[in-house]
């Protein structure tokens, strides 16, 4: 373990950061923006692993100075998991799962790593767990209105129900169990998409790290669009 091997230099190691995930702790019951004090019920394996991660790094909090921050959904220039989103809304189309409204917490990446700095160089985070996220919460409607107005054109919006979704997914996890690429959408990840809320709650790194989100969506959404634009990964 990286942590046993740590502890050998323990005397020069300032501090050492973990960053979790928004799915560690789970889906937010009741649209209540989920605390550090709250207990984690993650519904995916990947949720589950980095679960089973910070579990693990708690047991050295006595023994070095160590920090956890999870992000909740991360978008930026280079991110190419967003990228499907921007790039099928360019070309006139635009989809939300199912017909309910669906809040998340969104962090542009540059204010991520604003974040992490703050929690890796305060001299009172060792031990503590913070969530590194927007100040504000948003819905898929308010991503998609943004996108708009900064690309300047509408796209046709399709709702998608939970069922297809679900169907969809099934699909294409059977279809990926004979091919060398797993699938892109499978049952996890339409569990963790048709959750109503995704939101959590920035107080603590503010009041503790003095973080707060300085990028808009606005501001966020127009820096990434225009360096796809610049790579030519959207037109």
């Amino acid at each position: 373990c990286i942590l046993d091997a740590a502890l050998k230099q323990k005397t020069s190691i300032r501090k050492i950061l973990i960053v979790s995930s928004q799915t560690a702790a789970g889906p937010s019951p009741n649209d209540m923006m989920i605390t550090e004090k709250d207990i984690c019920d993650p519904i995916t394996t990947y949720g589950k692993s980095k679960l089973a991660q910070e579990k693990l790094v708690a047991e050295y909090f006595d023994k070095l100075p160590v920090t956890i921050c999870r992000p909740p959904a991360v978008f930026g220039e280079r991110d190419t998991e967003i990228l499907i989103f921007f790039k099928t809304y360019s070309q006139g189309i635009t989809t939300t799962i199912g017909f309910d409204r669906k809040l998340i917490s969104l962090i542009h990446v540059k204010d991520l790593v604003e974040g992490l700095y703050l929690a890796a160089t305060s001299d009172t985070s060792a031990g503590e767990t913070y969530f590194i996220t927007s100040s504000q919460l948003y819905t898929w409607d308010e991503v998609i209105d943004v996108t708009s107005r900064v690309l300047g054109k509408k796209a046709l919006r399709f709702k998608i129900p939970h069922f297809v979704v679900y169907a969809i997914a099934a699909v294409a996890q059977f279809v990926a169990m004979f091919q060398k690429q797993a699938a892109t959408l499978n049952i996890e990840k339409a569990r963790d998409i048709t959750r109503h809320a995704w939101i959590c709650s920035p107080v603590k790194a503010k009041e503790q790290l003095g973080f707060y989100q300085k990028i808009s969506i606005d501001k966020g959404i127009s820096m990434t669009l225009n360096w796809y634009k610049e790579q030519g990964w959207i037109k």
